[in-house]
């Protein structure tokens, strides 16, 4: 084992309390203004982030788009900690973020106090970054004390309307209780989380008393007041670790813009080339995909989609299986593998065995068309690929004016008749081959789609059975 590898797994042990750190929540609040009398708390930070030797361990750091990715130097970073060349990058370009702390609440009350947590600053929209993972991020440190110290592990959401303090419970986050009794101090492992950027305090106080501002404490062990919270969404956030490939012990950057945490061996890239040019190959990858998975969470939440087809009254519906609460109810069919995102749609995967699946809001899984209905499927291994801002539309199905459906499939198939290039699907009931045509202008820009017989009206496709010429049907609705 190497000097390194050695110095490692020693910070590893020093660690005297982990808390793994889901990604990230919402938290916020307004001070719901000034009490009157002195407040009895005394609030300590207790936390102790690893920086020995230079090694971050145990932490992530917020990376603005804007910082320089093309110089980022990896050094002999590893799955446990980031080398000291990669934490001075990460130090001078971002921003440690101080989540999880571990906090102690003091009384000078004899009785037993509830207190609350407030927060007093300004929000915004979530600032364009991403994180950087150095080891699992966790809470080192903690006073002792005789006999047993009870540590709360809370949740703490910033958000416009208010903090939220939440405990975790196997059926989902709770209401916290927070208290403190007399010469008891209370211990409180906070995870501070949030969608939007803050900038401000966070305020512990208990009623009819000032509130005290909770420290909290820094890669350089110096605590603030002042919080900066960069807005991480729990979907749609890009984030990024060091680690080791199981089958080849080579280091890679490991890259999620999904909204589960990207802290998993097994979803390493493989490597080829120089190690630091792959790793700044690969964030400056995520660095411009960045604003695809954006506008994928905007096509999921507020944006209206396009209704019809220009110059046709053809209906364009966006398919949303999720919508439908029966899915949620419904039991996995089965796994979902060798799945890619989709370049048109993000929140749609094309997957192994010509599975085309729809993501739920964690996208841990996926709802597939089988035959003559939606089935739930495990996704396994989501790949991303890089930025196509000009992808075209995948439709998924057709609805035409008599009310029958068309399909598509791939491979080999029937022999096009004079005039068309091929098949890519059937019509009522397989009876009839869906054809295609490449020409200089198709109605969006798909080979199976003609004009219509006047302005404005819908949209054709040709159909028919091999070696018969197509007959031409309208398409009342494009499903995609």
């Amino acid at each position: 084992m190497s000097e390194l590898e050695s110095r490692q797994r020693r910070l590893r042990r020093w660690r005297h309390r982990n808390v793994v750190a889901p990604a990230v929540i919402a938290v916020a609040g307004i001070l719901a203004g000034c009490t009157a009398g002195p407040s009895p708390l005394t609030v300590t930070a207790e936390t102790s982030f690893d920086f020995a030797d230079g090694m971050a361990a145990d932490v992530m750091f917020w990376v603005p788009l804007d910082a320089p990715i093309e110089e980022m130097d990896l050094g002999a970073s590893t799955v446990y900690a980031c080398a000291p060349e990669l934490t001075s990058w990460l130090t001078k370009n971002g921003t440690l973020i101080t989540t999880p702390q571990a906090v102690l609440i003091r009384s000078s009350a004899d009785k037993k106090l509830d207190v609350e947590l407030r927060a007093q600053g300004s929000y915004r929209n979530a600032d364009p970054g991403f994180v950087v993972q150095c080891g699992t991020p966790g809470i080192t440190g903690g006073e002792g004390f005789e006999g047993e110290l009870e540590w709360e592990l809370a949740l703490v959401r910033l958000a416009d309307d208010g903090v939220e303090v939440l405990e975790a419970t196997n059926e989902g986050p709770k209401p916290l209780q927070l208290a403190v009794d007399g010469a008891q101090p209370a211990g409180m492992l906070a995870l501070v989380q949030g969608e939007r950027a803050f900038e401000g305090q966070l305020v512990a106080s208990t009623e009819g008393t000032q509130g005290v501002a909770v420290p909290l404490r820094g890669a350089d062990e110096e605590t603030t007041t002042d919080i900066y919270w960069p807005g991480i969404p729990p979907s749609g956030t890009l984030r990024v670790a060091i680690a080791a490939d199981p089958y080849t012990d080579e280091i890679a950057f490991l890259c999620s813009a999904a909204s589960q945490a990207a802290y998993a061996a097994l979803r390493c890239e493989p490597n080829s080339g120089p190690v630091d040019e792959q790793i700044r190959a690969q964030a400056v990858r995520y660095r411009d995909n960045y604003d695809r998975v954006q506008e994928r969470e905007r096509l999921r939440t507020t944006e209206p989609q396009p209704t019809t087809a220009a110059e046709s009254s053809t209906k364009l519906t966006r398919l949303d299986p999720w919508a439908d609460p029966a899915m949620a109810d419904k039991a996995v069919y089965g796994v979902a593998d060798g799945c890619y995102r989709d370049a048109y749609r993000l929140d749609r995967v094309n997957c192994s065995a010509s599975l085309t699946c729809y993501l739920n809001a964690d996208e841990s899984l996926g709802a597939c068309y089988l035959i003559d209905s939606w089935e739930v499927f495990t996704i396994d291994g989501l790949r991303e690929l890089p930025p196509a801002p000009d992808a075209e539309m995948d439709v998924e199905m057709l609805r035409l004016a008599d009310g029958s459906v068309c399909r598509f499939s791939t491979g080999a198939g029937p022999n096009a008749p004079t005039g068309f290039h091929g098949w890519v699907g059937s019509c009522h009931d397989g009876a009839d081959v869906l054809w295609a045509q490449h020409r200089e202008e198709m109605p969006l820009d798909q080979m199976f789609l003609f004009e219509p017989k006047r302005p404005g009206g819908l949209l054709q496709i040709a159909a028919g059975p091999e070696g018969v010429k197509p007959t031409f049907y309208d398409v009342a609705e494009i499903l995609y």
